[in-house]
């Protein structure tokens, strides 16, 4: 994983693959090149590859404000079928803010077309001042 240097390495995320490109305001954009260590027994990318390339854009968008935050309820919706070669990228985006909790959306997309092959919702927990 790319990380920039205010942001923790992640060893589950390096294993994978995934890729940190952009980190700030709030928001994160994570990638990941699918390859045969991805897939399932169909040959097809595994659901939770691409549930882990969507969490690791929450964990690096939610802690990019200067505050701790932790993933307590994570939902995805995976619309289309994945296969070694491609190119996936998650975006990570608030939508809510609160005193302790924080409410995010994620879509991953394959390149180049930027079909969009899932959508999750990440709840996290917040700890210390705000930014």
């Amino acid at each position: 994983m790319t990380v920039p240097p205010s942001q923790p390495a992640d060893p589950y995320g390096q294993l994978l693959g995934v890729e940190l490109v952009e980190v700030g305001g709030g928001a994160a954009r994570a990638e990941l090149t699918a390859g045969e260590r991805h897939t399932n027994f169909l040959g097809l990318v595994h659901g939770g590859a691409v549930f882990s390339l969507a969490d690791a854009a929450l964990a690096a968008a939610s802690n990019s404000g200067g505050r701790r935050a932790v993933a307590t309820v994570v939902t995805i919706s995976l619309l289309r079928a994945c296969r070694p070669g491609d190119r996936l990228v998650a975006r990570a985006e608030p939508e809510h803010l609160g005193g302790r909790l924080g409410l995010y959306r994620i879509t991953v997309v394959r390149l180049p077309e930027g079909e969009l092959v899932a959508v999750a919702q990440g709840q996290v927990s917040l700890a210390g001042e705000r930014a």
